[in-house]
């Protein structure tokens, strides 16, 4: 789902309200860990993080698969990002067992380049609760996203959240 190049000015401040909508009544995440391979996109991410929550809340960084895991037996975080494809071979359909085995039980959002419907179906299977197409990744699809996952019932399904201001459920 990449992005379009007949994006506005006026769709942008849409999906911005849609933050500021987000912060009001829902749970506060203290603890957020970023799984990401890439530090330039790892930095970005947490910066945009840091733009919705303020800077009181931690946000811890995990470059590996390993070091993932040693940060969520160390410290149990809110809300975990991952990166669907983590050098030199992991994917997220993969990874996410791992971090469900040390104990993880909150929601995943998986952020993937490579992200189509048959790719979030296989990653919601696997376990994400959420997932965003890396090109698509800004404050606008994370409050998005946020408020999905806010809105899910205990027992209810993952979603995907798209390129639009809309999200389809899986």
């Amino acid at each position: 789902m990449p992005t379009t190049p007949t994006r506005t000015g006026g769709a942008f401040l849409e999906r911005k309200s849609t933050l500021a909508i987000a912060r009001q009544g829902r749970p506060r995440f203290n603890d957020i860990l970023v799984v990401e391979d890439t530090k330039l996109d790892a930095d970005r991410l947490k910066a945009t993080l840091h733009s919705i929550f303020g800077y009181e809340i931690v946000t811890r960084h995990a470059a590996t698969l390993g070091s993932a895991l040693d940060r969520v037996i160390e410290r149990q975080p809110d809300l975990i990002f991952l990166d669907d494809h983590l050098k030199p071979n992991d994917n997220a359909a993969h990874t996410i067992p791992f971090l469900r085995r040390c104990n993880y039980t909150g929601p995943i959002i998986v952020v993937s380049g490579l992200l189509d419907r048959k790719r979030a179906a296989t990653l919601i299977k696997a376990g994400a609760a959420v997932t965003i197409h890396k090109d698509s990744l800004d404050s606008g699809s994370i409050a998005e996203a946020l408020a999905q996952i806010h809105e899910m019932p205990t027992d209810a399904g993952p979603v995907t959240a798209s390129d639009d201001a809309a999200a389809t459920k899986t």
